[in-house]
């Protein structure tokens, strides 16, 4: 297993979770996860409103942030990442 990281860029509240089902997390607008998965994991990640969840995005884990990098800032994305997973640093 690795560890991988997720920033909520969005302005909703977010529930991330992977699949196959072990982990899941809400998120408020701005709050960072930092989780285990395996590579071949996937994260979905939902936007809720209005008591309705809605499937955003779902990407494999190997192709998120490895949070165990110390050249990830989480915190510096650009704008045309945020609310968005991106590709890993190590592998």
């Amino acid at each position: 297993m690795k560890r991988y990281a997720f920033v909520n860029r969005s302005g909703q509240v977010q529930v991330i979770r992977t699949i196959p089902g072990h982990w899941e997390r809400t998120l408020f607008p701005g709050q960072q996860a930092i989780f285990e998965a395996e590579p071949d994991d996937y994260l979905e990640v939902y936007s809720c409103c209005c008591s309705t969840a809605i499937l955003e995005e779902r990407r494999l884990c190997r192709y998120l942030v490895d949070s165990s990098s110390p050249e990830v800032d989480l915190y510096l994305w650009s704008s045309s990442q945020r609310g968005t997973l991106t590709d890993a640093l190590n592998g």
